[in-house]
């Protein structure tokens, strides 16, 4: 065995050629990368779930992010929410929906599948066998996690443990899923600014994750959510076109439990 083949036994590779890998594009026109990992921190209630949802249904509709940004290409999507009860995703998606203006009958249209329940875990092998063989069959390559703590069996306080978590969710990542994932807050503080390590747990978080955006508002009912990127590997002089996005309301006919209920539009801008 020659030193070329010892090197590629253990999948080895020369400097020369890992310069030529591509390098990744974005999901969205000039926001958020394709091909990897990223973590959308926030404390509760401050639209890291929404974000993500608005997020999907764009992808699947090919419609504009914030009303403006287009997906760079139709995606085929699969979401994970195990963080709250199937009606609250429901609920808040009815709402986006009404949002962009997506009737009743173009809903139908919506073909976004996922699992919307608690006890799902990525640290299950047979259901990453299975999420793999879904990927290689409906060609999926865009994974939605809602949220860290919910879907993993790990202690995220200890770091031997996170460890072995994200080596799990890397190898998704290099075996081509693009992977937003939310993740709670690690202290009450609502501003979080441009903390890498302000998710809860480890420090292996946010060290292990190639794109950290934080969400902050000023208190609950603030419609205003600020968007902060806190890690951005290998951005180099990019900067995202936007600083915050707001939660608009949007009048409708439709009800819920006999109560009116209002649409939510996301509008993003970039501050003076």
């Amino acid at each position: 065995m020659n030193q070329h083949e010892l090197l590629d036994s253990i999948g080895g590779r020369t400097l020369n050629s890992v310069m030529k890998d591509d390098v990744p594009g974005f999901l969205f026109e000039n926001c958020f990368r394709d091909r990897s990992i990223t973590v959308i921190v926030a404390p509760a209630h401050s639209g890291k779930t929404l974000l993500m949802l608005d997020m999907a249904i764009c992808l699947d509709m090919e419609i504009p992010l914030f009303g403006q940004f287009k997906p760079m290409r139709g995606r085929q999507v699969f979401f994970i929410g195990a963080d709250a009860p199937s009606w609250d995703y429901g609920l808040q998606s009815r709402k986006l929906c009404i949002g962009h203006g997506i009737d009743l009958a173009h809903r139908e249209l919506l073909d976004l599948p996922g699992i919307w329940r608690s006890g799902v875990k990525i640290t299950d092998l047979q259901f990453l066998r299975w999420l793999d063989q879904w990927k290689n069959t409906a060609q999926a390559d865009v994974l939605f996690i809602d949220s860290h703590r919910a879907t993993h069996t790990g202690d995220e306080n200890l770091s031997n443990e996170m460890s072995q978590v994200w080596n799990i969710l890397k190898g998704m990542r290099d075996n081509g899923w693009c992977i937003i994932m939310s993740h709670h807050a690690g202290h009450t503080r609502q501003l979080l600014g441009q903390d890498i390590h302000a998710g809860r747990g480890s420090t292996v978080i946010g060290d292990a994750a190639d794109f950290v955006y934080n969400l902050s508002k000023r208190n609950r009912r603030d419609p205003r959510v600020k968007i902060t990127c806190a890690k951005a590997r290998g951005g180099g002089p990019e900067v995202d076109p936007f600083d915050y996005f707001d939660i608009v309301p949007v009048e409708s006919k439709e009800t819920v439990n006999g109560q009116p209920l209002k649409g939510i539009k996301l509008i993003s801008g970039v501050l003076p």
